[in-house]
């Protein structure tokens, strides 16, 4: 029996010197495969990151005009009112005063359409700047899933 034990102790010992390069080899490629991918993976978030911070300033950017366009416009409805009311005072008879208030509602009503399509282009313009970063992040995506 020690001469059968001998020779299976002598393969296994041939066996594991066999086996242990090769594991070794196998776990280094195993880990590269799992752990490579990951700086791949962060340069993809950090380009995502910054597509979205490019999204947040067009953003910003936008309404910031938005804002100064709107504040404009209400100074503006706000010194016409002043003078409508002025005349408005000074108006001599009730039909000179009802002529003068129907003028104003209409020039504010069409003066605030112009401003609110204006507005609206604005807006459209915004969200198309702002959504242009990310829209390529997503072809980004798509083009590596596909």
């Amino acid at each position: 029996m020690t001469g059968t034990t001998k020779k299976s102790n002598n393969k296994t010992r041939t066996q594991d010197a066999q086996s242990k390069p090769f594991g070794a080899e196998a776990f280094t490629n195993g880990f590269e495969k799992a752990f490579g991918g990951y700086g791949d993976i962060a340069a993809f978030g950090k380009e995502n990151y910054e597509a979205l911070l490019e999204c947040t300033h067009a953003t910003k950017s936008g309404l910031e005009v938005l804002q100064g366009e709107a504040l404009a416009f209400s100074k503006h409805a706000l010194e016409e009112s002043a003078v409508v009311a002025e005349a408005a005072i000074k108006a001599r008879s009730v039909q000179e005063l009802v002529e003068i208030q129907s003028n104003f509602a209409k020039s504010a009503f069409e003066s605030f359409v112009t401003h609110a399509n204006k507005w609206a282009g604005m807006l459209s313009d915004t969200a198309r700047e702002a959504a242009e970063p990310l829209n390529s992040r997503l072809s980004s995506v798509f083009n590596k899933v596909a």
